[in-house]
């Protein structure tokens, strides 16, 4: 996998190749329906580093071809999650992409319709991630 850093003043920047990581997090299937109070505690834990494995925001997009608004909906939800910005601002964030990032069961396939749509909202947000198959 390659980690680009780029620097954005609204997310932690990622640690430099050259820094060893002695505290890391890991978390999955975050759905931004709920309450999200898990990321303060991520956040108290001051990790170099925190991988979210996938499934951090949860759409239904079965059977669209296209753009997906409720995937949309998915990311300014949990964007507007206090918590979730706390632990943004102030905790490394390293994402990839699970089958909910592309808003339905499957549609991390190639073939998928919406994918490409999916995976550029995935990037977007996440300032880069990593997602199977990154380079369709």
């Amino acid at each position: 996998m390659i980690i680009k850093e780029e620097k954005h003043s609204d997310v932690a920047p990622l640690p430099s190749s050259g820094r060893a990581l002695r505290r890391l997090a890991f978390g999955s299937a975050a759905d931004q329906r709920y309450p999200q109070g898990f990321w303060d505690t991520i956040a108290a834990e001051r990790p170099n580093l925190f991988v979210m494995a996938g499934n951090a925001v949860y759409a239904d997009c079965a059977g669209q071809t296209g753009e997906c608004q409720a995937l949309d909906a998915a990311y300014a939800e949990l964007s507007r999650r206090p918590s979730f910005r706390g632990a943004r601002d102030t905790v490394p964030i390293l994402a990839a992409a699970g089958d909910a990032e592309y808003g339905a069961s499957g549609a991390a396939r190639p073939d998928a319709a919406g994918r490409r749509f999916a995976l550029d909202r995935f990037r977007a947000f996440w300032r880069g991630g990593s997602s199977r198959g990154d380079d369709a």
